[in-house]
């Protein structure tokens, strides 16, 4: 890594830093597969590790989002684990509305303290397997920071078809390891970024 390189990310990191400072939140660490408390056990296997997602990747993905020239109303996070990319949405002023679906029960009750900090009044994290959760009735942006493998990823675009088919919502996605699931469910590459590994899904609707 080059100096500049090396310069750059520790100027990037400082916001992360300064965002969780802000609360204090606590967004920190690395949970492995392994260590997730999750009654969802079914999913567990094809889970991967919770860590915080940087916000400049977050701020890249919004601005693309954007582009599109469409409103948006609720932000969902799937996999939301301690909450940082809700409130980051809520602090940029996305949406109107703001949920954090995670599969963890520890996760979501740090997630809910550190929302407690914010004061915040528009934003819900819930205890929630991605393969029965169904989006709400609204125009959505969907994060992930990779929360699972091609199964789950899969088996919620199965259960949130109708969905996409209804309202538009786009996909906004960091560690994209599972491109190619969604392409087979019918979206299309809006924007990626090969350097960061992350990009944004508009679902192909009929007519």
């Amino acid at each position: 890594m080059s100096l500049l390189d090396r310069v750059q990310r520790q100027f990037f990191a400082m916001e992360d830093i300064l965002f969780e400072k802000s609360g204090p939140y606590d967004f920190g660490g690395v949970v492995g597969p392994a260590d997730l408390v999750t009654t969802y056990e079914a999913s567990r296997a094809h889970s991967t590790s919770y860590q915080a997602v940087w916000c400049r990747n977050l701020r890249k993905l919004f601005d693309e989002v954007k582009k599109l020239g469409r409103p948006f109303d609720t932000f969902v996070d799937i996999g939301s684990g301690k909450g940082k990319a809700v409130l980051y949405a809520d602090k940029l002023e996305i949406c109107k509305h703001y949920i954090g679906v995670e599969f963890s029960g520890p996760l979501v009750e740090t997630s809910n303290d550190n929302l407690q900090k914010s004061g915040r009044t528009n934003i819900s994290f819930i205890n929630a397997d991605a393969t029965d959760y169904m989006l709400p009735e609204a125009a959505c942006i969907v994060f992930m920071f990779n929360p699972f493998d091609a199964a789950i990823m899969a088996r919620f675009l199965e259960t949130n078809r109708s969905h996409f088919e209804r309202f538009g919502s786009v996909i906004a996605y960091a560690n994209d390891q599972q491109r190619q699931t969604l392409t087979d469910f019918g979206f299309d590459t809006v924007f990626r970024d090969q350097l960061r590994k992350i990009s944004l899904y508009d679902f192909r609707r009929k007519g």
